[in-house]
């Protein structure tokens, strides 16, 4: 079963992902990455998320090749996620992001219980 990765990426490669320059990404495979999951990658500066987000179907993934590739990576080909996947892409991204969001505040008021 496809699965939905919420993954942060720096600006720079963010702007090359969006305008189609860049088919691929080198990943710390720590997810299982496989082919048809779906990358909802949202642009970090570092600090803080600006916002922005692409969305990308995995359609390669490469790993465990004995060419210099270290074995806990993996090079992901990708390809942007258009039309109606385009928008189911922002709608779960959203609902991703305020999960996790809530997620944290859930976690952190259950410590503070925890100190009561």
């Amino acid at each position: 079963m496809a699965k939905i990765h919420d993954l942060k990426i720096l600006p720079q490669h963010f702007t090359d992902v969006k305008s189609g320059r860049k088919k691929a990404e080198l990943r710390k495979n720590d997810r299982d990455f496989a082919v048809g999951d779906m990358l909802i990658l949202r642009e970090f500066t570092g600090t803080e998320y600006t916002g922005r987000q692409v969305c990308a179907t995995v359609t390669h993934v490469l790993q465990n090749c004995g060419f210099g590739l270290d074995d806990n990576y993996a090079i992901l080909s990708i390809k942007l996620c258009r039309g109606k996947n385009e928008s189911f892409c922002r709608d779960i991204g959203f609902v991703v992001h305020r999960v996790f969001a809530c997620n944290r505040i859930l976690c952190a008021a259950f410590r503070n219980l925890a100190y009561l």
